[in-house]
């Protein structure tokens, strides 16, 4: 949780973590028997995404805010 990409989360629970490859069964289990909720993650794409948007615009349009900013 260190990265900034990560500050963009609405909870901790909006990704999945793979930490072996042991876990790959076991969280694509969890995820086709809906035991877990991705409603955070499926908020924190649209957030990061500025949905329906294109990403790519975001991205420009804040760089020029920050150049013009300072």
């Amino acid at each position: 949780y260190k990265y900034i990409h990560f500050k963009s989360m609405p909870t901790k629970n909006a990704v999945l973590w793979v930490n072996s490859n042991e876990d790959y069964n076991h969280i694509i289990d969890q995820v086709l028997g809906k035991v877990i909720d991705l409603k955070s993650t499926d908020q924190w794409f649209y957030n990061i995404n500025n949905f329906p948007k294109d990403a790519s615009c975001q991205i420009l349009k804040n760089i020029k805010k920050i150049i013009l900013n300072n």
